[in-house]
């Protein structure tokens, strides 16, 4: 009975580390910068250097 609930355990835990690991690489592909995007809005260049 032991082993059943370790396995049941191991794949649960299988199944939450696909689950985050999708969610993570959802929250990368936002946060990639676009071609023609701003330099600003794409975080490259801070308000002095845009306006200095």
């Amino acid at each position: 009975m032991e082993k059943k609930i370790a396995l049941d355990e191991v794949l649960l835990e299988r199944e939450q580390v696909a689950d985050l690991t999708e969610e993570v690489n959802r929250l990368n592909a936002a946060m990639a910068p676009v071609l023609d995007e701003h330099l600003a809005a794409a975080g490259l260049i801070t308000r002095a250097e845009l306006v200095g």
